[in-house]
């Protein structure tokens, strides 16, 4: 963060849930992208306590500016902020 091409997410859970959900949003709470829906079990790391997975975001198609991140899953929700610069 700030970002004008690719944004991490990288998601450490307690305990594995069965599905996420990752979606960006404007700061009046509209998805603006088409939210990743996946089974988080897939491709994801097992840890000593808990679960860890990464995934890619593209947000070169925004417009700079504030944008959110919401992660959702049956036993974690959370909302952090990121800055998409423009083109340099």
């Amino acid at each position: 963060n700030p970002s004008n091409k690719f944004v991490t997410v990288d998601v450490k859970m307690k305990s594995v849930s069965q599905a996420i959900e990752i979606s960006i949003m404007d700061v009046l709470g509209r998805t603006v992208n088409l939210p990743v829906k996946e089974d988080v079990v897939k491709g994801g790391r097992e840890l000593f306590n808990g679960f860890e997975k990464q995934w890619e975001m593209d947000v070169s198609q925004l417009k700079p500016g504030v944008y959110y991140i919401r992660v959702a899953a049956a036993n974690c929700n959370k909302t952090v902020q990121i800055q998409v610069l423009g083109d340099n």
